[in-house]
């Protein structure tokens, strides 16, 4: 699997990404970025539209540093949530089976250097070879 976080807060940092292979080193980048949000929304959002996954009210702080990835998850969502409905930003995690997956999610052949757009069309071709290769020695099963 491939984990990726894509953030913006307005005036501040983004639009930008962060992917890696390791689930844990993306949500570490996420939290990371979803306190700095928290720092700059300080009390426009009332405690009590913050809430726990048990649903009950609970300090955005605490379950963004929570030990469960689920409630840190939950704490990122809500974040983000808010950003969005202020135009001020987005925080989103996402999950890719495989790297052609999130290129086509998103649409990084538009904006990505040459030297990236060399190696994704390599990667195609080579996931290409790789198809026909696998359906040779299936036929020949």
């Amino acid at each position: 699997m491939i984990y990726a976080v894509t953030y913006k807060l307005c005036g501040l940092i983004g639009p930008m990404g962060y992917v890696s292979e390791n689930n844990d080193e993306v949500l570490e980048h996420a939290v990371e970025i979803a306190a700095i949000a928290l720092d700059q929304m300080d009390d426009a959002v009332a405690p009590s539209n913050w809430h726990d996954l048990k649903g009950d009210i609970a300090d955005p702080r605490n379950i963004l540093h929570a030990t469960s990835i689920d409630e840190r998850r939950n704490a990122i969502r809500q974040i983000s949530d808010h950003l969005k409905s202020d135009n001020s930003g987005f925080i989103d995690l996402w999950e890719y089976a495989d790297v052609l997956s999130l290129i086509e999610e998103h649409d990084i052949e538009s904006w990505c250097s040459d030297r990236l757009k060399k190696a994704i069309v390599e990667c195609r071709r080579n996931v290409s070879s790789l198809i026909h290769l696998i359906a040779e020695e299936w036929s020949e099963i």
